[in-house]
């Protein structure tokens, strides 16, 4: 029973690594439940059933009170608003952090065992890096490059979370050298698929944070001239627009369309023509110009733009071709706060996206129509800000019980740092506290709770709780 209960969690380990889920229909919407939230409630019904039989259940170790904060508000949340969002919500938190946690707590509870669990969590970073790889090098749209996730924001804020702990792992656990290969490949690798802004300056500083940690004199140094040599040379030899995307990913004014290419900016510009917008269509038609790509047929299209313009400077109705433009994201935190300081307390839990998003945030968004968005209102996915939303649907108390946990955790990693004896426990500990250390970067410009991003965090938590156990035992 017990060698069963240890596979499904080490099933879950790997399987909650991703964001991919099966639609099932309730109502008149779909609840998406990944494979791993089937895996995770087997393996918690199992292990109930196992605790009951053998008289033990009084006698297992809870998950600390800062993973339960979370859940116990988020349930209060149904006394002001329930529905199917909000019911998928508490759904969430329950298995993150109580039912998860409890099952790592519980089935890994020494170091030998959990070692098992976190390497078959190396592989699983590995996989979602290859696979990323994958997507990044083949896929048409560059938002659909985005690996287990669908997305690159949320594929950034994983690995964020995730390849400060490999480096961890890699440079402080007694390992043979190609295996401490087999691990820095895969952060390189996934450091340099990154496309989000905030996520790549996160997993960046983090690990320059665990070379430091290692090694202060020797590999701090030689990380930051190696990363230095990337970031100016890496964006030239990767996919096309590579560093225009990272960069716009976190900026507050856009000045050019870097989601289209040359071919599909000059198609643009032509259907602009065709419907009339000569100012928008010029204003396209200027982008291209400004890196030289403008061919014959461009020029032909320009001429046209400026014989129908005849001379005439833009209205007040129509915006200026040479103003740049406030990305949504922030129009979306202003109305936020805004929304925040109406109610302090919070709305309830997917109230969100489901009534502020979809409504008074929503105003602050482009239409995919207009050249002057760039169409950022829409192709940017899962650009939320999770202290934000927390407070939006939780209040402040929520926010203060996000804090809460995040602050405990990091102040276990740290301590744990100091503490510790073995390799193992030395690499989770530096990998945590550069995780967690930067995290609030991440969580600004991503939601770092959504399935795929939130199991990881707990995951790595709890490791650190498990071996900060272990290692101040007495000997």
């Amino acid at each position: 029973m017990q060698r069963l209960l240890y596979l499904l969690v080490a099933a879950s380990v790997f399987l909650m690594n991703t964001q991919h889920a099966i639609k099932i229909p309730v109502g008149k919407r779909a609840l998406n439940l990944g494979v791993v939230d089937i895996v995770i409630w087997a393996a918690f019904g199992l292990w109930a059933v196992s605790a009951i039989i053998k008289r033990n259940i009084f006698r297992s170790k809870l998950p600390p009170v800062a993973f339960i904060a979370l859940p116990v508000l988020a349930i209060l949340s149904i006394l002001r608003h329930s529905d199917i969002g909000a019911a998928k919500e508490i759904f969430q938190f329950v298995e993150y952090f109580i039912i998860a946690a409890l099952l790592f707590i519980n089935l890994a509870e020494n170091e030998t065992k959990l070692r098992g669990l976190i390497s078959v969590f190396l592989m699983a970073v590995s996989a979602v890096v290859v696979w990323g790889l994958i997507d990044y090098m083949s896929s048409a749209g560059i938002f659909t490059a985005g690996g287990a996730f669908g997305n690159v924001n949320v594929l950034g804020a994983y690995f964020a979370v995730a390849l400060p702990l490999v480096l961890g792992v890699a440079l402080f656990d007694d390992l043979k050298t190609w295996q401490r290969i087999s691990l820095v490949v895969p952060v390189v690798i996934g450091a340099a698929i990154t496309l989000s802004g905030a996520a790549l300056a996160a997993t960046l500083a983090g690990l320059l944070l665990v070379l430091a940690l290692r090694s202060p004199r020797v590999l701090l140094p030689l990380g930051l001239v190696i990363g230095t040599l990337g970031i100016i040379v890496m964006p030239r030899v990767l996919r096309h627009n590579h560093a225009k995307i990272v960069a716009n990913s976190a900026a507050v004014y856009l000045y050019n369309n870097y989601l289209l290419d040359e071919d599909q900016l000059l198609e643009r510009a032509q259907a602009l023509y065709d419907d009339g917008r000569y100012f928008d269509a010029r204003r396209v038609l200027q982008l291209i110009d400004d890196e030289d790509k403008l061919n014959d047929e461009g020029e032909k299209l320009w001429d046209s733009v400026e014989e129908k313009l005849g001379g005439r400077k833009p209205s007040e109705e129509d915006l200026p071709y040479d103003r740049p433009v406030v990305a949504v994201r922030y129009k979306r935190w202003q109305a936020a706060l805004n929304a925040i300081v109406d109610n302090p307390w919070g709305y309830g839990l997917g109230t969100y996206q489901d009534r502020l998003l979809y409504g008074r945030i929503r105003t602050f968004g482009y239409r995919t129509d207009e050249v002057e968005a760039f169409n950022i209102g829409i192709e940017q996915p899962d650009t939320f800000n999770r202290f934000l939303v927390i407070t939006v649907e939780l209040g402040l108390p929520g926010l203060m019980a996000f804090l809460w946990l995040y602050l405990w955790a990091l102040g276990r990693s740290v301590r744990l740092f100091g503490v510790s004896k073995s390799g193992l426990a030395r690499g989770v500990a530096a990998g945590a506290t550069a995780s967690l250390a930067f995290l609030p970067i991440v969580a600004a410009y991503s939601d770092v709770l959504v399935r795929g991003v939130a199991l990881p965090i707990v995951f790595i938590i709890c490791c650190v709780y498990i071996l900060g156990k272990e290692e101040t035992q007495p000997e």
